[in-house]
């Protein structure tokens, strides 16, 4: 943990007076980024549902900002919840000192009711490539199916994968969960989330993280199911002691109770720090859980091989079979789908513009194709003879051989209107379907 200075040692003394940090340990906040690596800031919160305490000093209007506080103090990139009512994920979002975005439905399939294991991602920093949901259950594409062990509650897993917008070969999963109380049920949600991993996971070398509230301890069937899995216990991976490591607490603040809160990790390259997070303010505590509090460095992972860098390719669009074309004749160079063979005007070269982004060369006139997003409905345009922030994409390799292509600038995908003349090229779709796809060959 980095040395503070005199100042903040004087701060922090005249905040005990009102804020007791208790055995909460801030963890590392600058961690050293190891080359051909990315860093991330995970926690996993139990918030303790709205209305469970209402009428005591626990209510979710006494402790709501003391949550927020808890959070902000660690600043999490990735922040799976449980027990979540939708009021208080839309609190949290107002609230909290970041830009976070909110991923799943409730327990019972529902966008407004009911308990959530929901993921909130910053949104200033990560691009959401995919994400999806499931119910623990014999039927886990049915909103709101329970298991056959457990009656009582529908239990379910939120997953994201994430994409850093600061550097594209930046890309891991997140599995959010709630286990149920019954041993049998647990068992049944720990393996179909394995399942689901295999699933979606595809690259052996991914980054795959899964937190949550297991309901059960490091000696449980359902910890050993994850532990003898190809994933590893944050906590134990770091030589953390399971001696007063209590995540649940029932509002006491008290240390020897379960440790049932967890984050299992597959293919990160460090952890930098685990803490388990017991702030409070004058006693009182955010939820009646601790959250966990996770700093890793995961590796870059995005295959690079692919992307054809320093070859001069030609593009043809999906939409309507013509090769995409920069007019090197006409003022600003747009750049349309509208020939029919590949000539030197069909000819751009690949460059790599670094963090895993690619630019494009138009070879008519030797300059790079721009995506100009403050102007509505504009071509691309090869106008720039330099590599900025509009000239740069990410290259995408669909399932089917073909290419997209988004931009960072705006976070959209290149678009080819087919039901237009000549198909203008416009930077201006939020997901990849026909339009947005291209099939590329050598030069």
């Amino acid at each position: 943990m980095k040395k503070c200075t005199v100042f903040v040692f004087i701060v922090a003394a005249m905040m005990l007076t009102v804020f007791n940090f208790g055995a909460f340990n801030v963890p590392i906040a600058n961690a050293e980024v190891l080359p051909g690596s990315y860093n991330l800031k995970l926690m996993t919160f139990n918030v303790r549902k709205m209305t469970a305490d209402d009428g005591t000093p626990n209510s979710w209007n006494n402790r709501k900002n003391i949550a927020v506080h808890a959070i902000n103090n660690f600043g999490p990139d990735v922040l799976g919840l449980q027990e979540a009512d939708k009021v208080q994920i839309d609190y949290f979002i107002a609230n909290c000192s970041a830009a976070y975005q909110s991923i799943g439905t409730s327990r019972e399939g529902s966008t407004t009711m009911g308990e959530f294991s929901n993921i909130m991602y910053r949104s200033d920093k990560f691009i959401l490539l995919d994400w999806g949901e499931f119910w623990l259950s014999e039927t886990p594409n049915v909103p709101g199916s329970k298991s056959s062990f457990d009656s009582e509650y529908p239990r379910m897993s939120t997953w994201v994968k994430l994409q850093a917008k600061d550097n594209a070969n930046a890309i891991f999963y997140y599995f959010n969960t709630h286990f149920s109380l019954v041993l049998e049920a647990a068992e049944q949600g720990a393996n179909l989330i394995l399942n689901k991993v295999a699933e979606q996971v595809k690259s052996p070398d991914t980054p795959v993280l899964i937190g949550g509230d297991l309901n059960r301890t490091e000696v449980s069937p359902v910890y050993s199911i994850f532990q003898n899995s190809d994933l590893d216990d944050t906590w134990r991976k770091a030589g953390k002691s399971f001696a007063n490591d209590g995540t649940y607490h029932a509002f006491t603040g008290e240390t020897d109770r379960a440790h049932i809160d967890w984050i299992f990790e597959k293919n990160a390259s460090a952890i930098n720090s685990i803490e388990i997070n017991r702030y409070h303010e004058n006693g009182y505590y955010p939820s009646d859980h601790f959250p966990v509090n996770l700093n890793v460095t995961i590796p870059l992972t995005t295959d690079t091989t692919a992307r054809p860098i320093g070859q001069t390719i030609w593009l043809k669009a999906s939409a309507n079979g013509n090769y995409v074309s920069t007019r090197a004749n006409t003022t600003d160079s747009p750049l349309w789908a509208s020939a029919t063979a590949a000539n030197t005007w069909e000819n751009h070269q690949i460059v790599d513009a670094g963090n895993g982004f690619v630019s494009l060369i138009a070879k008519a006139n030797n300059l790079y194709v721009s995506a100009r997003i403050t102007t509505a409905d504009v071509p691309l345009q090869a106008k720039s003879s330099t590599i900025g922030s509009w000239e740069k994409w990410i290259w995408v390799s669909n399932g089917d051989g073909t290419v997209s292509f988004r931009s960072i600038a705006n976070n959209k995908y290149v678009s080819a209107r087919s039901s237009e003349t000549n198909s203008p090229l416009e930077t201006r779709i939020d997901s990849i379907a026909t339009w947005e796809k291209f099939t590329w060959g050598n030069r």
